[in-house]
């Protein structure tokens, strides 16, 4: 087993489409829908001025589509973004979405209340006997990050097989960025910055282990403003620093897009093993809310804001600088754009494009989305579906 050390980033979007992902439905069938398609559209209101906008399809293989660049507008709404929830495990099975472990050999459900915030968490406290072991393992919804192994070989393609693929542009570094939401004890951080919280087990398609990060101490810990003095308040952070003597450096814990799709071969992806799973080390009280699993893009354009993409040397593809300067001087409009492929966990991506445009125009500019509601979960790799009722029913 390969060990190093690595940390995580970024925080929290809130999807607006259908209900917040923490929310799941029973189901009844693993069948997601029937036949005949229908169409939601994103981002709409229940308001009478948008009854009868203009819309059209886009049509990846022009440049624009109305004046909207393709690169610009669509290719950051398919963005991959999916949360992972820690508590109830071995119950995911039969809900929607899917999104939640197995298996857990320590801890339990707890609602934890910290700083105003209620968090429905799984947690493991030395002093209640919990012992070391998987928190969580054995993910339920595995096929998100390996279901469309296709490249393109050109950067510049512009087709449905380079937005929807998990690995892009085959010279482009590819990865995948797991991110646990946690809260420790701060006093024990404090004063054992060494000792291991965690340790985060990365699989790949075959159920292989392909890297294991240990999470410490250390990493909740922060630089307090100005002067050299450690602090943590104890709250719920899924990015986490590295200390040097050069200063504080923000480390993703990554792992690159091919190592997850190893081992599948001509397999169906139903029998991916994929997970991310987390080991409490046994060490200090631990409460974990979820794991947060985003793409290059998600994790570039939902996570950071336009003012500091633009000083960013990692970020190639600049989304939202290249956004709001489209968008500012263009003339009011409100259109509806129909987008083919997408899948369920670009839809935080596809919601913080609709917000953006909305922001960046000054509210003079309103873009609506529609897709195929099957579509968002045979496209998105979904072991689970909901019936169609509940897709057209979520989408108010």
């Amino acid at each position: 087993m390969r060990t190093k050390i690595k940390i995580l980033i970024f925080p929290f979007t809130v999807v607006i489409l259908f209900i917040l992902l923490s929310q799941t439905i029973t189901v009844s069938s693993k069948k997601p829908f029937e036949t005949n398609r229908e169409y939601i559209i994103i981002g709409m209101p229940e308001n009478p001025i948008y009854e009868n906008l203009p819309s059209g399809k886009i049509d990846l293989s022009r440049i624009n589509y109305e004046g909207y660049g393709i690169n610009t507008v669509v290719r950051p709404m398919f963005g991959q973004s999916s949360v992972y929830q820690a508590e109830e495990p071995g119950t995911w099975d039969r809900r929607f979405p899917g999104y939640g472990y197995m298996e857990s050999e320590t801890g339990r459900d707890t609602l934890d209340v910290w700083k105003g915030e209620t968090v429905k968490a799984r947690c493991c406290i030395k002093s209640r006997g919990d012992r070391e072991g998987f928190i969580v393992k054995g993910l339920y919804e595995n096929c998100e990050q390996v279901n469309i192994p296709d490249e393109t070989l050109y950067e510049e393609l512009n087709t449905i097989s380079e937005y929807r693929s998990d690995i892009k542009y085959h010279k482009y570094n590819s990865r995948w960025y797991i991110k646990p939401r946690i809260r420790i004890d701060s006093l024990y951080a404090l004063y054992h910055p060494s000792d291991t919280v965690a340790t985060i087990i990365i699989k790949r398609f075959d159920g292989e282990i392909i890297d294991s990060i240990f999470l410490k101490c250390l990493h909740f810990l922060e630089e307090d403003g100005c002067s050299t003095q450690l602090s943590y308040d104890g709250g719920y952070i899924e990015k986490y620093e590295e200390i040097t003597p050069y200063g504080m450096f923000d480390t993703a814990l990554s792992v690159k897009s091919r190592y997850l799709l190893e081992g599948r071969g001509n397999n169906s992806v139903w029998r991916s093993r994929v997970d991310f799973a987390i080991y409490w080390n046994g060490k200090v009280d631990m409460f974990l809310d979820y794991v947060k699993v985003e793409d290059n893009w998600a994790n570039m354009f939902l996570n950071q804001k336009q003012e500091e993409e633009i000083f960013s040397n990692c970020d190639v593809w600049k989304f939202s600088t290249r956004l709001k300067s489209e968008i500012k001087n263009r003339q009011p409009d409100s259109r509806i754009l129909e987008i083919e492929g997408l899948g369920y966990n670009n839809l935080r991506c596809v919601n913080e494009i609709i917000k953006k445009i909305d922001e960046y125009s000054g509210g003079k500019i309103k873009i609506f989305i529609k897709t195929d509601a099957e579509g968002l979960v045979i496209n998105g790799g979904l072991r689970n579906g909901p019936d169609k009722s509940y897709i057209l029913a979520h989408n108010k």
